[in-house]
This record gives structure tokens, C-alpha cells and sequence, in this order.
């Protein structure tokens, strides 16, 4: 188990980078903290809880290129909403949702 924190936006951008893929933050609101728990089930999976502030996140195409595997991620939205932009598209997550989405296409 890993746990991080981060109490802004940047420190945000590097935690979360690290963890899944390489992303692009802005800052939304003053009062953001974030907190990511990683858990590594084997060397292919890894399951992580992460609870953040309002903050508005980015892959672009720089981004995505500059990212040469096969990553594939799940998510479940259990509160508030989301959305994960790439590839020119915005995909909206709501309470209860859940989204898929291959890290490495362009």
C-alpha cells in the first residue's frame, strides 16, 4: 500500500502522473487537498482509492504520445462528478458511473 497527499494543484499533477499516466492539471479552486491510496494487487494490477478537490484534468495529444504501453484504466465515480479529457473528447462521470478508456491511444 502507498498512500499520497497533496495540498495543491502541481503536487497533485506530479502524484497522480506518477500513479496512472502522465496528465496536465488546473487549478479550479483555492482550497484543494487530494489524497491517492495504491494498493499493487500483482504486476499487472493495481487498485487505488483517491479523493480530490475541484480540479480540472487534461491529457493531450503531446501527452499521449510520449506514452508507449498498454495501460488500460477503469474508474467508479462514488461521489460528485468527473471528467476525463483526451483525445478531443469529454467524458462526463457522475455518482455511481463508471468510464474506460485505453491510456496510450491517440
Amino acid at each position: 500500500m502507498a498512500l499520497f497527499t497533496a495540498e495543491s494543484v502541481p503536487q497533485w499533477q506530479a502524484v497522480s502522473s506518477r500513479a496512472y499516466v502522465p496528465l496536465h492539471c488546473r487549478e479550479i479552486a483555492e482550497d484543494f487537498s487530494a489524497t491517492l491510496d495504491v494498493r499493487r494487487m500483482s504486476p499487472f494490477l493495481a487498485l487505488s482509492k483517491l479523493t480530490s478537490g475541484s480540479v480540472n484534468v487534461q491529457r493531450s495529444a503531446a501527452l499521449i504520445a510520449d506514452q508507449d504501453d498498454d495501460t488500460l484504466l477503469f474508474a467508479i465515480q462514488l461521489a460528485s462528478s468527473g471528467r476525463v479529457s483526451q483525445h478531443g473528447r469529454d467524458a462526463v462521470n457522475l455518482d455511481g458511473g463508471f468510464r474506460t478508456w485505453a491510456a496510450g491511444q491517440a
